[in-house]
């Protein structure tokens, strides 16, 4: 979700967006989260900032009718336990939407885009790639992307990965790379020049 009337500048003419992004297990592992997520008009990417994040593990399907489990919890007990993981929801979008907080994002990205990378390209992303499990075809893409969009900052290069995002297949993976691109934003520049 991205709410169109937050909006900021990183730097001049590079908007991004404010807006979260929830997500559940659809495999049964019982597990919620909410996440802040910045939406860069630019490109169309996003990326998901760990911090300021809610995860939590509920009984939802794994507590099927016919479990032990389900028998021993009381009806009662099931509602409360639903009416507080949607109220710690309810609560958390709410902190991850508010301006206050967007406005410390901002200043970790301006603050990233006044960060210049140190090394050759190939070197960082190939450290990158370590730190990301990156396959070689996304090491390429990333290297492309962050060639192509002409930023040899710490910012250009969460932008690169986040990019990056948008050529692979699987919905999955390209959330993966959203969340390492916040990752990236938050690591000590140093550990990204090779050694």
């Amino acid at each position: 979700m991205v709410n169109p009337k937050l909006t900021d500048e990183v730097k001049p003419g590079d908007y991004v967006q404010s807006g979260f992004i929830l997500s559940n297990s659809e495999v049964g592992a019982g597990s919620v989260q909410v996440q802040p997520l910045i939406y860069r008009l630019v490109c169309k990417n996003g990326l998901i900032v760990n911090e300021a994040s809610f995860s939590r593990y509920h009984l939802g399907n794994r507590m099927g009718k016919e479990s032990l489990a389900y028998e021993l919890v009381s009806e009662q007990t099931r509602s409360l336990e639903l009416e507080t993981l949607l109220s710690q929801v309810k609560d958390t979008i709410k902190a991850v939407t508010d301006p206050s907080k967007f406005n410390l994002i901002i200043q970790q990205l301006q603050q990233a885009s006044n960060r210049p990378l140190n090394g050759k390209p190939a070197d960082i992303i190939e450290v990158t790639a370590q730190k990301g499990a990156l396959n070689e075809p996304e090491q390429q893409n990333v290297l492309t992307h962050l060639i192509e969009g002409g930023d040899l900052s710490q910012w250009g290069l969460v932008n690169a990965i986040t990019r990056t995002s948008q050529d692979v297949d699987s919905y999955e993976r390209a959330t993966e790379l959203e969340r390492f691109g916040g990752e990236v934003l938050t690591m000590n520049p140093k550990v990204l020049v090779s050694v």
